[in-house]
């Protein structure tokens, strides 16, 4: 039987599916099948089924021989897989040099792209391959060339930290400071993923390592952020600065290492960021007590305001963090200091429900009663938000019941007017004045019937509130009750003497 009927015996063809053999056997190396199949008019570019060319499989399997015959027998170089890969890039993906070198000298093209403007250098930069590297470069590939996005080589060997690479690249003369389309270097890009290696042969290579990319960061920020150490301790050698805020940026994810590092290094524990934000504020922020301690033994002002006037200690408040609010008034944080609209910790603890830290801020001697720019007290707040226990813990400390806000009345009121029964009932036993009448002449038992909050009307009815109370237009409780059209509480007022 002749070579020929022997594969078709082995693979079951029939002569139209001798390509699927012959793409086959060039990947698996068969050269003897391969040539015969040559021998019987086989066409050397036709594709299988799954796009791909005998020279392909080839070069992408590394079987040199095989690639020469092919190439002897002209096979395209250029053809592109559906997937745009040519037979260099596969053997360049899959780490076979002499194979790509065997290509480039058939004329293949080093710098061909795919559709995302991927080049087939870019392949070794990726997967770390400096021998495909350094053949592309010696048969004239663009070391600059960029992606659709901007990426160029060196950015991918950088952040990948395929240091042999890069350093084929860098002799090649490459652009140490090419951007990608959002202004990012390779420094920045290595700094960013924790590259030592690669950050010490690009600031070699001269990149600078101040530069920022457009959202103004640069290389010590993205290390710093990201807790990279040695990044950051190596770029602090090269003389990065902090102009974007390295430090701040450290202190808001809680990298110890870094700031205590930066903190050495002779970088200002004071300084703010775009936001107006300290290093001791952004730990504050996410509640990182062990930063914020070096911080503040490291001097930091405790009483730096941001634009709006926040304080560390008025932020650790709005979080809740206790510790955190410990560590501050440890070292003399101003308790009762105000933002641009007189708040203070306090108003922002009751704001948002601490309870604990209210009582925190209590006993460092924060002023109960003390007054927002609008005239409101932290009870007032805590009345309106429902949180009956930071209301609790203000009464406790002395908080008066009966403090109005110049628009919206007494906190009684204020709770009333929200249906928060149980704020109700911790005013009533603090022993607030249940007929306190706001600017209108409005009652809390008359707003509490005109909203239908039955729970606010009984808590408030058996508190002794007086249920024929009458507002500036003469208008009673009762009428109140029916004007909202709830004949529930119109019906229990009267059963309790309204008329």
């Amino acid at each position: 039987m002749s070579i020929l009927g022997m594969i078709k015996s082995v693979f079951g063809c029939r002569v139209s599916e001798d390509v699927v053999a012959f793409v086959r056997a060039a990947g698996d190396g068969n050269a003897e099948t391969l040539k015969a199949l040559m021998r019987a008019k086989v066409k050397v570019n036709a594709r299988d089924a799954d796009g791909f060319t005998a020279l392909m499989l080839a070069a992408q399997k590394g079987h040199k021989e095989v690639v020469e015959i092919l190439l002897e027998a002209n096979a395209s170089v250029e053809t592109r897989h559906s997937k745009d890969a040519t037979a260099l890039g596969l053997a360049a993906l899959n780490g076979h040099a002499d194979v790509a070198r065997v290509l480039l000298k058939a004329g293949a093209d080093a710098n061909a792209k795919t559709s995302k403007g991927v080049t087939v250098l870019m392949i070794p930069c990726n997967t770390g391959n400096s021998q495909v590297a350094r053949v592309l470069l010696e048969n004239k590939a663009d070391v600059n060339a960029k992606d659709v996005t901007g990426i160029s080589a060196v950015h991918i060997a950088s952040r990948k930290g395929h240091t042999e690479v890069l350093r084929a690249l860098v002799e090649a003369r490459a652009d140490v400071e090419s951007k990608d389309s959002n202004g990012r270097t390779a420094i920045m890009m290595a700094a960013h993923e924790g590259q030592v290696d690669s950050v010490l042969l690009l600031i070699e290579a001269g990149a600078d390592v101040n530069a920022k990319d457009s959202n103004g960061m640069t290389a010590l920020r993205m290390a710093a952020q990201n807790g990279h150490l040695e990044v950051v301790r190596v770029l602090v050698g090269a003389k990065a600065d902090d102009t974007t805020n390295a430090l701040v940026m450290a202190a808001f994810e809680g990298r110890v290492d870094v700031v205590t590092l930066l903190v050495e290094s002779g970088f200002d524990v004071n300084v703010k960021d775009g936001n107006g934000a300290t290093p001791l504020m952004a730990a504050a922020m996410n509640g990182h007590v062990e930063v914020l301690r070096l911080l503040v033994e490291a001097h930091a002002d405790v009483n730096a305001r941001s634009p709006g006037g926040e304080s560390a200690l008025s932020i650790a408040a709005q979080e809740g963090r206790v510790d955190i609010l410990s560590v501050l008034l440890e070292a003399e944080a101003e308790v009762d200091a105000k933002d641009d609209k007189c708040k203070t910790a306090l108003h922002w603890a009751a704001q948002k429900g601490h309870v604990e830290a209210a009582k925190a801020l209590l006993v460092a001697g924060a002023d109960v009663n003390a007054k927002s720019a609008e005239g409101i007290t932290p009870l007032w707040i805590a009345a309106v938000n429902g949180y009956s226990q930071v209301a609790s813990a203000l009464l406790e400390a002395g908080a008066d019941a009966n403090a109005k806000s110049p628009d919206a009345g007494t906190p009684l009121y204020a709770a009333a007017f929200l249906g928060h029964a149980d704020i109700v009932k911790v005013l009533v036993q603090a022993r607030a004045n249940v007929d306190a009448k706001c600017e209108s002449g409005q009652t809390a038992l008359m707003v509490a019937a005109l909203r239908g909050h039955m729970k606010a009307v009984r808590a408030l009815v058996d508190a002794g509130a007086d249920v024929n109370a009458r507002n500036a237009m003469g208008a009673g409780t009762l009428e109140a009750a029916q004007e909202g059209g709830y004949t529930d509480i119109a019906t229990f007022l009267r059963g309790h003497g309204a008329i």
